[in-house]
This record gives C-alpha cells, structure tokens and sequence, in this order.
C-alpha cells in the first residue's frame, strides 16, 4: 500500500471514529445489573443493608418468586420474610442495595435504567440515590441527599426507569444506592419493590445524542412500517431537550427519533398511524438534545399532541437544514405500537384559501347573487399574512375572488347585499399559504361596516394576482349578496410603472456635495419642514410620476404628493394613517416594519436614511443642519437635500456627538437618476428598536427597492461613507409628461374636520391666463361650475368645497386663455368617507381599564343622537342623549356604573342606527 492510500484509510478511520458512539458498560442488565451472575447479592457486586430487627423485617432479597417475575433467573425484591414477594405495611422500614460505580474520564453521557415495580404508596416507595463512596447507607435510616429522580410507587406491573447521570460525575467513583422505605400506617398496598435489568453505560459521541430507537432516513418520502417504542427508552426529556415543543407531559414516554435532510425546500407532511393513546409528534430543526461534550441547539418547528394515536402535522422546510421528528408520549402509556410512520418529500407552498374560491377569469367581473353560507371560515385575522383594517370582520365564513388584472390602473369592486357587518378587503398576493409556507399578500384597500352595502377602488398592477376576501362579522356568521362587480382597469400614468421595471438598484462610490445655502429654519422634531413645499426648479420623474417639489422629513426622508388622478380613497395617501403629508404637519419617527407596508411607513417616498433624528437638538455641543441647493445647469441640474450632523431622539443618545447622522438625497434633472449618500449614521439601539430604513417606497405601500440589510428589521446596520444610486430607465416607464396646462400640482384632499374638499394648484406659466373655473362631477362626465377664480401673482390657489356628495368627487380645472379656446386639466377624485349622515371614526381606548372610553363621530349636520350600553345578553345598561354637531365630534363616555366585561354599544339618530363592542378590563 503505497503512502498516499495509507494516508486516505487514516484520515478515513479518524473521520469515522470521530462521528461513532462507543458505549462504555458499567453495569450490565443481563449480568450483575439483572442479578444473573450469581445467586447473592454479593456475588453480584451489591451490597446489602436491610433493615434488620425482629418479626417481618421488609428487606431486599434475590430471586424470582411468585409474582416477581424476573425477565431471567432473579431479581431484587422485598420481602417481608426473606421468602414471598410481600411486605409488611404496618411496620417502618428502611433498607439498601448498593454497590460502588466507576465512572470513566472522557465520556459524554451516563444513562442509567432499569425496570421497577412497587405498588405501595406516598410513603412506601422505592428511591434512588447518587452519593459519595464516603456515604454508608444504614438499614432503617433514611438517606437524605443525592437522590436521582423522583419516588417510585403506585405500579403493580413492569415500568421502565432511564436518567442521565449529571455531568459532575463523570471520571470519579459514586456510589449508587437503592432504597425502600415504608411507613406503619397500614395503608400501603401490595407488591412492593421489584427491580431488574438495571443497566449504567457511559458513551462517548461527538454526534446528536439521540439515545436508542434513533432512525437515519435516507432519502424522502419515507415509510417505517410497524413499529413501536418500547425498549426505546425515555432518552428524550424535558430537562435535557433544546426547546419544549407543546407540552412537557408528552416527553415522559419511551421515544423514537427520525433524522433526515431534505433535498429541496418545501411543504412537508408528517403522518402517524397508531392505535395507542396519548402520542405526540414533535419536529425540531437541529439536534434537540445535549449530552456531556454535546449541546444541542434545536428549535421547535411544529408539534401535534392529544389522546388518540393518529397524528398528521406538515411544516415548510428548508434543503439542506438536518430535521429530528420525535414521537414520544404521555407516561401513561409508557411506549406505543404503530402501524407506519411516513415523511412526504417536500413540495411547492400552495395558496390555502379553503372553500368558497371563485377564479375571475377576466376584468370587468359580475359575480350575480350569492352567499357566504357554507364557505366556511377558512380566513382568520390568526392566518392571514396581513390583516386589512379590523380583525372583527375575519370571524365569519368568507369567499374570495382571484383575479389577474391584464392592465395597470383603477378597479371599482361593489358589493350589492342586504346582509349586515360586512367586509371586502384586497389584497396583493396570496393572504394565507399552506401548512407554514410564506404568505406574502399585502393589504391593498378594505371597506368594512355595519351594513351590507360596500363600494371601493383600488390601484392595481398588470401581472399580478390579486385576492378579493368578503367576511363578516361573527353575527351574522355569513350574508347573502345580490351582486359582486369588479370593473377593469382605468389605465392611469401613475400606476403603470413599477419600482423593480423603473429603477436599477446599484452601490456607487460615496462624494457627498457640500452645500453652502442656509439652514432651513423652523425645523422641531417630528414634522414636514414648516416653510412649506421645496421646488426643485425642474421637471422630476419619479417613478413615472412628474413632479416640481415635496416636503422634507426632519427625520431623513422627502415625501411627494400622491399621483394626480388616482385619488382612490385612504389607499393611495401617502401617509398609511390616511392623510397626506403637509408642511408642519407631525412626520412619524415609529418604524415596526420593513417596507414595502400598507400600514406604517411614508410612501410615494425616497427615504435616505429614515429614522428617528432630532434637528431641535442644540444642546452639548450639537450643531444641526437642513438645507438644499441646486448644482449645475440647465438640463442637467441636481436638486439636493442634506441633513447634516443631526443628533439621533432620546435622552440616552442625543447628548453623543459620535452618534450624529449626516447624509443626503440627491436628484438629477433630465436623467431623473436619485443618489442617497450616508456619510455618518450610527445606532441608537435603546430607542425605536433602532430601526432605520434606506430606499424608494411606492405610492401605495406595496413595492419597495431597499439595498441589502438596510430594511427595518433585517439588522440594526450602521454606516459610513456609502452611497446608492437607482437609476431611472425611461425607455420601461414611458409616462413621464408634464402635467396638463402647465400644472406644477393640483391636489385634493377630505378635510375630516369641517367635512369639507380642500383643493390646491400652481402653474408653471400663466401667461395669458385670464381666470381660471374650477368644475366639480360626479360621475366623471358632467361637469359643473362650482367657481370663478381670478388671476394672481402668487401663483398659489386654493379653494375649499363645501358641499362634497358623499363617496367619490371628480374635479378638474378650466383655464381661460386671452384669444384661445379653453383648456382642461386632468381630472382629480376626493373621496368623501361618510356614505350616510355620520359615521363612526373611533371608539379609544377600547379595551379600557379605565372605565372611561371617547367616541369620535363626523357628522354632515347638526342631530340629536341617543347612546346605550346593553349586555350580550340585551339588557341595557345605561341610555343617554347627545348632540352631534356637524364635523368632526369627540365625545366622553363614562361607563363607571357599568361592570367588567364585553357590551355592545349602540348609537342611533333618526335616520342611522350602529353597534360596536367595547370592553371593559
């Protein structure tokens, strides 16, 4: 054999040795532990210390009389006169087997077994103990330390006992000792103590230690065949297991473990076939136990435990990843028998949304009458990947609608039903996956309420697959309809382009700009720059969007008006509370997500960096600054804005100039390419999680571009001297053009306080302009004059509309040219939330502990309204009168006289009636 096949059969037989177990015997349960080697005690080893005494002594004997029945020739057993398996129960006793026990240097585990059965009582049991060799057990004292385990009675029939000895143990001598003690109360019931097969091995491993009953599966799918876990031994428990999975009380069983890896990544069904009691299937990812020179890291991935033998679970697994399923069980009974254990081979996640499924096979859809009734309620705000709006209108049984729109643009969904609490909620991409698979829908609009009635609009993207939900309250549980319509798309320019088809994603060498404009004063924490919008000078793409300015974030990021034209409600705001941004206005700082979100980050957004920073901050030494400045010329300007050294919120961080951010956005004329350039930002990890996010977020929450690990909750990242560009491509987002009319804005927004339309617009040029009429539709088609406004130099309009209809408004504007025909603007829409004479807003704090909840109601107009608080079960509580005035009401509810527990609360005016829960803590 020449040297380099010597060499390969070495490294080979090292490598070997290395992942093999070697079992080391200290006590052997066919020979001196099963009492086989010879006919005494001492003959095997032990040692006895009886109790001695006169008359029906209670002592340790050897052999296989009646009712012992040894698995070989004896065992040890009590005796109340050195012959029958019986004790004396009035009568106390104490008395010891023992024998001195080796344990070897090195070793990973100890495990001792053994079989026992004693029937006796709390006070008659049979105890193990662990003691230094300098520890002589004496008949009829009891030893008081070093037991291992607990006390052992109250089983007429064999019970398997296995512990691992503790780890201080390991290369020195102990001594082990078995006792019984018995009282003299006479209450204690025959047999008492038997033990056989005692058994102590010491293993060395340096793999999982698994125990006995351990299965390697190869390859899947996999099928055990019959089997069982007896003999398995109790190596699994819930001292020594990584994590508990489910219940402690399923680990007191004789257990099997099957280890496997799957191939590829996917769902994977786990399937017992048992006529036992009691069984339990627990999964962990990784090693679930640890030994002496082995710590396991296992964590629980899924579990299914109950009284019956059947057990079926599934789980999303990962290729690659080493799996343990361990089947185990109550202590009673000990192990079971089954008739096959199977593995599915993993496959592909599928969209789980159970019955009541409709595939829309195109735009525009007419569902024609129908109910909920037997759909089942297969979506609960427990598996949705999302809940849209309130988690009450996930309780009762639900349809869906898949749809794929083939273009970009607005949809209108209307529900036509007499049905009442009824909810539509949208969302983009599967809501809930099977068996732990990644759901990924994002809420993209809701409308939920009282009534049956529901109408809403939502952007949607060409390709995508979109799923319309309608659920209910849990009361009614389901609700007939008379029609569901989903219209086609109104392909509009702001919906067309997409972040990922628009911009590339690149890092790029960090040159940051210096800036010598001045600071921009007014600047507090939390808010929109006071001093109103920034104008770029230029024409600014974004994402296939143009724009002329926006507002500036004193917490890093800039923020523009929502996309003329796709007004659709709450949904397309861009800010997720269901406003838009305005100068001076509160700029949330709380990031609890990544992005892209529906529900908590700014949108229509470049955020470079978003996080919570303070530019009040002037104290020790800190020397904030925010200002802008426009570089270059005509056509290929760059528009930059710059936060400079503004220390981080908290009173833990804002003192350490170490900690000051410092960073800037840049955006580039002609090419509309955006930088982000972070000099210095560091970490308050003490605050807001330290959360902080870079990138471009979508103008309705559903896309984002975020360069790795610089999302919310993917890390807490620090940085310095980097930089990002994303670079536009306006050969895949052609929408580009600049407004009609030369409009730099034209802005719509719901005033909730005065239950008004508040409109906004500017002009470039208004060259020849004579006046301006502003006309207002309510079906897109008929417009009316509803004002004349004149020319002014400022170049700022505003108009206020006080009679909106309720739901949707269209309004567009009519420029009067000296010598030309008119021109039109683009139409914008406003939504007037309130469809009936007012509407609830809120109900805060609801739970309440404080026995005090407001109510914040819009009102079109001045009424008399009377509140009541009923039980569940109709009785009223309390009834009073309140007036509602028109706008925006907050009113107190006292509900001191009212006990703990859930009510309903109703409000009802002559022409409305509603409930809602409230409950009281």
């Amino acid at each position: 054999m020449n040297f380099m096949k010597k060499t390969v059969l070495f490294f080979l037989i090292a490598f070997l040795l290395n992942l093999t177990s070697y079992a080391q015997t200290i006590i052997s349960s066919t020979g001196n532990g099963g009492f086989e080697s010879a006919t005494t005690f001492a003959g095997n080893g032990w040692t006895v210390a009886n109790d001695g005494g006169g008359g029906e002594r209670n002592e340790w004997e050897i052999g296989n009389p009646t009712g012992v029945g040894a698995t070989g020739s004896r065992a040890a057993f009590i005796s109340r006169n050195s012959t029958d398996y019986d004790y004396n129960n009035n009568r106390n006793s104490v008395s010891h087997i023992y024998r001195n026990v080796t344990i070897p240097a090195g070793v990973s585990q100890v495990t001792l077994s053994f079989n026992w059965k004693a029937s006796g009582e709390a006070a008659d049991r049979l105890s193990i103990f662990l003691v230094p060799t300098t520890t002589t057990p004496v008949g009829g004292t009891q030893l008081t330390t070093g037991q291992i385990g607990s006390n052992l009675y109250g089983q007429s029939t064999y019970q398997n006992f296995s512990i691992n000895l503790p780890c201080s143990v390991i290369g020195t001598t102990q001594r082990l000792v078995f006792s019984w003690r018995n009282n003299n109360n006479g209450s204690g019931t025959n047999p008492p103590a038997a033990i056989d097969n005692i058994s102590l091995v010491a293993t060395t491993t340096a793999s999982c230690p698994l125990g006995t009953g351990a299965t390697v599966v190869a390859s899947l799918p996999y099928s055990s065949g019959a089997g069982t876990t007896a003999g398995a031994v109790n190596d699994i428990t819930p001292t020594n297991v990584s994590a508990i999975c489910g219940s402690t009380a399923y680990y007191d069983g004789e257990d099997q473990v099957w280890q496997f890896t799957p191939a590829t990544s996917g769902i994977v069904t786990m399937t017992l076939t048992s006529t036992g009691t009691n069984t339990a299937l627990m999964l962990y990812q990784g090693c679930p136990t640890s030994n002496c020179s082995f710590t396991g890291t296992g964590t629980c991935i899924t579990q299914t435990q109950s009284a019956t033998g059947n057990k079926s679970m599934c789980a999303n697994l990962t290729a690659g990843q080493t799996y343990y399923l361990v089947l185990d069980s109550d202590p009673s009974p000990n192990n079971n028998a089954y008739t096959n254990l199977t593995i599915s081979a993993p496959v592909a996640a599928t969209c789980s949304l159970g019955t009541g499924v409709t595939n829309v096979a195109s735009l525009p859809y007419s569902s024609g009458a129908g109910t909920t009734a037997g759909a089942v309620d297969d979506i609960t705000s427990s598996n949705v990947s999302q809940v849209c709006g309130s988690t009450s209108y996930y309780e009762g049984e639900d349809r869906v609608w898949v749809f794929t729109p083939t273009t970009s643009g607005q949809i209108t969904i209307d529900l036509i039903s007499t049905g009442t609490w009824t909810g539509l909620m949208l969302y983009d991409g599967c809501p809930v996956s099977s068996c732990g698979g990644a759901a990924t829908g994002i809420c993209v609009a809701q409308t939920q309420s009282s009534t049956g009635n529901k109408s809403m609009c939502a952007d949607v993207v060409t390709g995508r697959t979109y799923y319309l939900i309608m659920d209910s309250f849990p009361s009614p549980a389901n609700n007939p309809f008379t029609n569901l319509t989903i219209s086609a798309p109104v392909v509009t320019a702001s919906t067309t382009c997409t972040l990922s088809g628009t911009y590339t994603m690149s890092s790029i060498a960090h040159s940051p700009d210096v800036l010598t404009s001045a600071d921009l004063s007014g600047f507090t924490d939390d808010v929109f720059y006071p001093g109103g919008v920034v104008a770029t000078g230029f024409d600014f793409c974004l994402n296939g969007n143009q724009y002329q300015d926006f507002l500036i974030s004193a917490n890093g990021y800039i923020i523009f008006a929502p996309p003329g034209g796709t007004s659709c409600g709450s949904s397309v705001t861009n800010l997720p509370t269901g406003i838009n941004a305005a100068a001076g206005n509160f700029s949330d700082y709380s990031i609890s997500a990544d992005i892209p979100n529906t529900t908590d980050a700014p949108r229509n957004a470049i955020l470079g960096t978003w996080h919570d920073i303070d530019p009040s901050v002037t104290t020790n030494g800190a020397n904030p600054t925010i200002r802008y400045q426009t570089f270059g010329t005509a056509p290929n300007r760059r528009f930059v804005v710059s936060w400079e050294s503004i220390p981080m919120f908290s009173s833990s961080c804002e003192g350490d100039r170490s900690l000051d951010y410092t960073g800037q956005i840049k955006m580039f004329e002609t090419t509309n390419n955006i930088e982000v350039h972070i000099t210095r930002k560091r970490l308050c990890a003490s605050w807001n999680s330290g959360n902080a996010i870079v990138g471009l977020h979508n103008y309705n929450g559903t896309e984002a571009l975020v360069p790795t690990n610089r999302n919310a909750l993917s890390t807490d990242w620090t940085a310095t001297n980097e930089a990002y560009r994303f670079t536009f491509n306006a050969t895949t987002c052609t929408t580009c053009t600049p407004l009609p009319l030369n409009l730099m804005y034209f802005n719509g927004e719901w005033n909730k306080q005065n239950l008004e339309v508040d409109l906004k617009w500017s002009f470039k040029d208004q060259k020849d302009v004579e006046m301006y009429i502003l006309e207002h539709s309510t079906d897109e088609i008929n417009f009316k004059k509803i004002a004349q406004i004149p020319v002014t130099n400022t170049n700022l309009y505003a108009y206020t509309h006080k009679q909106p209809i309720k739901g949707r408004n269209f309004y567009r504007i009519q420029k009067i040219i000296k010598n030309k025909k008119p021109e039109y603007s683009h139409q914008i829409t406003v939504i007037n939330p309130i469809v009936e004479s007012w509407q609830i807003e809120n109900i805060y704090p609801n739970p309440t502990n404080t026995f005090n909840t407001k109510l914040k109601i819009n009102s079109l107009e001045k009424q008399e309204m009377t509140l009541k608080v009923v039980n569940l079960q109709g009785i009223e509580q309390f009834s009073q009168k309140r007036i509602l005035e028109k706008g925006q009401n907050t009113l107190e509810v006292d509900l001191k006289r009212v006990a703990k527990g859930t009510y309903l609360l109703v409000i009802n005016t002559v022409t409305q009636i509603e409930t809602r829960r409230i409950v009281i803590e």
